[in-house]
């Protein structure tokens, strides 16, 4: 597979392209600049991506079999250039050619009830709001878009290697679900990418 990897310079996305280049597979991770990435490999292209523009994202995309676009916690979260960001990633990966989109956002989007949603809750912590705003911003993308797309929910990641144990549920938290560890996470999405599990739906994941 090759497998185009964006926000490649966080934890996750490191651990994301680890684990990849491991299995065998070709990465490009792109960076926004001065981003850098710690880690070479004969089978890793590092490319800058403007996640703000379709047709320059789209170029840098084709020839991909996959993308895997890691939300994250922004610094400065904003609903309106994030729903913006969700819009030309969609449009992009169409434009390339690209079926297969995994994106990781935030367990504040999953549900709680069958009517409410996590975020919803009087006891969701206050400052998580505008960052889980931005997070549902790329779910109302995805689910409007003809892609084959699956969001990944994790609650609070740990710096932690691969482990193999972990949960996943469609749309909800696992069952006291309150970590994971990047190396558990970035197994999933990989796992996830082929396994369609959780195809046009979002996954819950914890220890």
């Amino acid at each position: 597979m090759k497998l185009f990897v964006s926000g490649a310079a966080g934890r996750i996305g490191l651990q994301v392209i680890r684990l990849a280049l491991a299995a065998g597979h070709r990465v490009t991770a792109g960076v926004q600049p001065p981003a850098g990435l710690p880690l070479w490999e004969a089978d890793l292209q590092i490319v800058a991506a403007n996640l703000q523009d379709e047709v320059e994202l789209a170029i840098v995309l084709e020839g991909h079999d996959a993308l895997v676009y890691i939300v994250g916690a922004p610094q400065q979260p904003d609903k309106s250039t994030y729903a913006g960001r969700a819009r030309t990633l969609v449009a992009a990966a169409r434009l390339a050619g690209i079926e297969r989109v995994v994106v990781v956002g935030g367990a504040g989007i999953l549900q709680h009830s069958d009517e409410s949603l996590r975020r919803d809750q009087t006891d969701f912590p206050a400052h998580l709001q505008e960052v889980t705003d931005c997070h549902w911003s790329f779910f109302e993308a995805l689910s409007q878009s003809a892609l084959a797309w699956t969001m990944v929910c994790p609650p609070q990641v740990s710096e932690h290697e691969l482990t193999g144990q972990y949960r996943s549920r469609r749309n909800f938290s696992p069952e006291n679900g309150q970590a994971i560890g990047s190396g558990d996470l970035a197994h999933f999405i990989l796992r996830e990418l082929s396994a369609r599990q959780y195809l046009g739906s979002r996954a819950g994941i914890a220890w």
